[in-house]
């Protein structure tokens, strides 16, 4: 994907997520590696809000939790169907 494309995907969002402004709570409960990709785009946001890195982060996955389970249900529904289908044709022979 490139910048253009994620550009368009980013406007394109009904349900932006909000970075919002510095708690003062330096609490952190856990560490995560991040994919180079993702590396590149915390660093960018980093850059343009000022924000440290961990409330970015923290603030993504936050607002973006029922997303993701949506994203992981579809996901599970096509796997679902992609099992059931194997089965049949193998039934079939």
């Amino acid at each position: 994907m490139n910048s253009n494309q994620r550009g368009n995907r980013m406007n394109s969002n009904p349900n932006p997520i909000v970075l919002k402004a510095p708690r003062l709570s330096d609490e952190c409960i856990g560490t995560v590696r991040l994919t180079p990709e993702a590396e590149k785009v915390v660093r960018r946001l980093r850059a343009k809000t000022n924000l440290p890195i961990r409330q970015i982060v923290s603030e993504i996955i936050v607002q973006a939790e029922t997303s993701l389970i949506l994203s992981c249900q579809m996901w599970m529904r096509t796997f679902v169907a992609s099992c059931l289908r194997w089965l049949l044709s193998r039934h079939r022979r």
